[in-house]
C-alpha cells in the first residue's frame, strides 16, 4: 500500500483537541477527541479513569484511519483495473497490482 503508515505518531498527529467530561455523582468519564478535519470521536470509562477513556477514543481513530487507508488502496487498485480495461489490454496481459 502507498501512503503514510498507520502508527501511534500518525494517530496523534490527527488529534487537535482533547476534552474530558465528568458526570457528577458517577464515575463516568467521557473523552472527546477532535480530529484535524473537524470530526470528533469519543471514548468513555465507567471507572473514572481518563486514560481508559482516552485509549478507547484513540482506538476509534485507529479504526477510522485504518479504514480510510484501506479504501484508498482499494481505489488505487480499481483505478488501475479501469485504466487497463479502458486501454483495451487483454486481462491476461495485465500486470497484477
Amino acid at each position: 500500500m502507498s501512503g503514510p503508515a498507520l502508527t501511534p505518531a500518525r494517530v496523534d498527529s490527527l488529534i487537535v483537541v482533547e476534552q474530558y467530561a465528568n458526570f457528577e455523582g458517577t464515575p463516568l468519564v467521557v473523552c472527546c477527541l477532535t480530529l484535524a478535519n473537524g470530526h470528533a470521536v469519543v471514548g468513555h470509562s465507567d471507572t473514572g479513569v481518563r486514560a481508559i477513556a482516552l485509549g478507547l477514543a484513540r482506538q476509534r481513530v485507529w479504526e477510522l484511519e485504518g479504514y480510510l487507508m484501506r479504501q484508498r488502496h482499494f481505489a488505487e487498485r480499481v483505478d488501475v483495473v479501469v485504466d487497463v480495461a479502458a486501454a483495451g489490454v487483454a486481462e491476461s496481459d495485465a500486470k497484477p497490482v
